[in-house]
């Protein structure tokens, strides 16, 4: 066509924003421009824009005599055009860098925080393993006490069977000492279901007592008495002499109550083992109000639930030792229990801090130490126990539930605190994770 006219318009001058623009569409990241469509559609625009900047020149027939320079110069369309088509390109790629970068961060954390749940469940894993058995005695003890919730855990504070009734636990009023169970007078057979006191913290070895009948035999030994001339006698008194042990009507009947309902929920997790020395160890959740969000009314933290956004979760421990100190606790004086070889005192473990006397137990916020980095939020956790009786001294029984090898379920969920969360600027993340440990002494 140009030939035509009889001209030739020479070579287009170069254009150093045209070959910007195709260089960057072929040789950006490769993962921003691996798309074949954000190509094209690159391309089509920087054809668009030599059309608008060299249609002039090039492409329409110019009637100016050759002596005369041409006048060069935009309409205000084109120059509208131009920079709108020019702002979208910066927008889509200023928008596709951003969606890049928050992807980072998400995958961070998801990293983090897997990092700290691997990390976590290992410790608490190894610590569970290392336990020894179910703490049956301590959970017979809960279960007087009631499972009444405050701060993510159980709010009762039950002595750990260093207190009786009538004592005042986390103090030096150790109550009374152990009782005992009986059939009643007249026939009737104390059953499977022990003679426990409620509302009343237990003794170390409670647990066991329940599994005897101290009045087998359910006579009325208090009128029996009366006739030989032993008045102030008590049922189980078989032999009048003011104790209902070591008379002949005792009998281990091989059943008793359970400590829990199976297949339940449970929120502490009590463990015990006697070799190479007596030793226990707990866990339990704590929740606290998050730090990092302290005095923000939007991001409340209610304590008597345990839940709240404003809240951080972590797993607490405890460790015991067990000595056989009798009644007071003390390896002084000749308090009943005092070194008779049954364990019957638990001393918070050396790096533990109990404020009571002789480092005496009781279950104090104080004595507890968190397990876990301040970087996690642990959520919930939930503990599934079987058997629900101890099989040692349920021997007399035949369920399932009761023959079943000790094992612990462990559900625990695990997040970020506010701290991490600030950073991440994006939806909180979480994992569940479930393990099942089978327990041995």
């Amino acid at each position: 066509m140009l030939a035509a006219i009889g001209r030739d318009p020479g070579p287009i001058p170069p254009n150093h924003l045209l070959e910007s623009m195709n260089f960057a569409l072929r040789t950006g990241p490769a993962k921003f421009w691996r798309r074949p469509t954000a190509i094209k559609m690159g391309r089509s625009i920087a054809t668009f824009i030599r059309y608008v900047f060299y249609r002039e020149k090039s492409f329409r027939e110019d009637s100016v005599p050759e002596s005369r320079s041409p006048r060069w110069g935009f309409t205000l369309i084109e120059v509208i055009v131009s920079i709108t088509l020019f702002a979208i390109v910066l927008i889509t790629a200023f928008d596709g860098f951003g969606m890049i970068s928050k992807l980072r961060y998400q995958v961070e954390a998801e990293i983090d925080l897997n990092k700290d749940v691997y990390e976590s469940i290992e410790t608490l894993v190894a610590l569970v393993k290392d336990g020894g058995q179910i703490d049956y005695e301590e959970y017979f003890n809960r279960k007087a006490m009631g499972y009444s919730m405050n701060a993510g855990h159980y709010a009762n504070l039950t002595g750990f069977g260093n207190y009786g009734s009538g004592g005042i636990v986390g103090s030096s009023s150790y109550g009374n000492w152990h009782y005992y169970c009986g059939s009643s007078t007249g026939g009737v057979n104390m059953g499977n279901d022990g003679c426990m006191a409620a509302d009343t913290p237990q003794r170390y070895g409670e647990y066991e007592l329940q599994f005897v009948d101290y009045n087998a035999n359910a006579d009325d030994d208090p009128t029996d008495c009366f006739v030989r001339g032993f008045p102030g006698a008590q049922a189980g008194d078989e032999d009048c002499d003011g104790s209902v042990r070591f008379d002949d009507d005792d009998e281990v009947i091989g059943r008793g109550p359970a400590v829990f309902t199976g297949g339940t929920a449970i929120k502490e997790l009590y463990l015990i083992r006697t070799k190479p020395s007596p030793e226990r160890i707990y866990f339990r959740r704590i929740v606290r109000g998050d730090p990092a969000v302290a005095g923000n009314l939007m991001l409340p933290c209610d304590l008597a639930t345990g839940s709240g956004a404003g809240c951080i979760g972590n797993i607490q421990i405890l460790r015991m030792r067990g000595r056989d100190l009798g009644k007071t606790h003390s390896a002084t004086g000749q308090a009943v229990g005092l070194y008779d070889g049954l364990l019957d005192t638990w001393l918070c473990h050396e790096d533990y801090d109990c404020v009571n006397p002789n480092n005496v137990a009781s279950g104090l916020d104080s004595e507890w130490v968190d397990l876990f980095p301040s970087t996690v939020n642990v959520r919930d956790i939930e503990f599934f126990i079987t058997p629900n009786k101890k099989a040692e001294f349920a021997w007399r029984e035949n369920a399932d539930d009761v023959k079943a090898a000790e094992s612990v379920g462990i559900v625990i969920t695990i997040g970020h605190s506010w701290e991490r969360r600030k950073l991440i600027k994006t939806s909180d993340p979480f994992l569940r994770v479930s393990t099942t440990i089978n327990l041995t002494q």
